[in-house]
């Protein structure tokens, strides 16, 4: 399942103040792929803004690996920025309880929802919702 908000603003503002939010919440960024540019140069295709970052919560991720070792394969958390166009931007991450299940096959609500809670609050402080 992924959880998707329209923010009001323009893709970079939208980032840079999801990036704060984030970072009150104890994560930290780890990778920005900029898929649009990336789209540009090497395959000469435009497209409106498509940021990808992942961020991880260290505390959060320490866990998860004593927990559960094979959960590596989808950390960092996923969140995207996208362009909607008209001043509108969407942001999105999948449900760390549904990456959680499908990479250890056990679910584990508490981690899960730990995370899922801190998300939620970083997206919510964001100004401008559409």
């Amino acid at each position: 399942m992924v959880h998707k908000t329209y923010l009001a603003g323009i893709p970079e503002e939208v980032e840079t103040r999801l990036l704060a939010a984030l970072k009150d919440e104890g994560f930290g960024l780890l990778t920005r792929v900029a898929l649009h540019q990336v789209l540009k140069e090497k395959r000469n295709v435009e497209m409106p803004a498509y940021v990808r970052l992942g961020v991880c919560h260290p505390a959060l991720a320490e866990e998860a690996l004593k927990r559960h070792p094979d959960v590596g394969v989808v950390l960092p958390c996923a969140l995207v920025v996208r362009d909607e166009g008209e001043g509108r931007v969407a942001v999105l991450y999948q449900d760390p309880a549904v990456a959680l299940a499908g990479a250890t096959e056990r679910p584990d609500p508490e981690l899960a929802g730990a995370v899922r809670e801190r998300l939620e609050r970083a997206i919510g402080r964001l100004e401008g919702f559409a």
